[in-house]
């Protein structure tokens, strides 16, 4: 890559070259005493010059870029052999409204989940609270009066399984545990 850089860099610096070699004044009052012979030996001196600095500038760049590479590979070497996993999430369908459970897969560490017990409960039912579309939708039509209302027809019972890991590397749940949402009287879910 480096060598195509810079043959492009020389292609484009000899073509500057040229065109200044060229180059004319408008103003025909300026006066320009310069020999080509001169002309010809400054361009050399300028193009070995951007030459040289050219090098330097790539060689500098590339074993900086080198150092940083080895310090990140040497900082990273045990986060390159782990892998992360994608967790899991079912959304409710016919057998969940029948009984069987939802599994949720989730990364929720074990310090968390000892210091607020009640996480998964709440977040049951406020999964719950958004699977109304999920749900089957009964229409009742009064055609005389030309009134149709939109029921929801709510599951008994819907069983979530969590299934929780430490991390997004961990491979086994430390914990499979199941919530039971229902609804009462009022129509507001409730866990088990």
């Amino acid at each position: 890559m480096q060598p195509i850089l810079i043959g492009m860099f020389l292609i484009l610096l000899s073509s500057c070259n040229t065109s200044t070699q060229n180059f004319e004044s408008e103003n025909p009052n300026d006066s320009i005493s310069s020999s080509n012979e001169s002309k010809l030996v400054s361009n050399q001196d300028t193009t070995l010059f951007a030459n040289n600095k050219i090098m330097d500038t790539l060689i500098n760049n590339k074993t900086h870029h080198d150092s940083d590479k080895k310090k990140e590979i040497k900082a990273n070497d045990k986060k390159s052999d782990l892998i992360e996993i994608g967790r899991y999430i079912e959304l409710p369908g016919d057998r969940h409204f029948n009984g069987n459970p939802m599994i949720q897969q989730l990364d929720l560490s074990k310090s968390v989940l000892d210091k607020f017990p009640d996480t998964l409960s709440k977040l049951a039912v406020s999964n719950y609270k958004t699977y109304d579309r999920f749900f089957p939708i009964a229409i009742s039509d009064d055609f005389e009066n030309g009134i149709s209302t939109e029921l929801i027809i709510y599951p008994k019972k819907l069983i979530f399984q969590f299934q929780l890991f430490e991390d997004e590397h961990a491979l086994r749940p430390y914990i499979t545990k199941e919530i039971v949402i229902r609804r009462n009287e009022a129509g507001e879910p409730y866990s088990e």
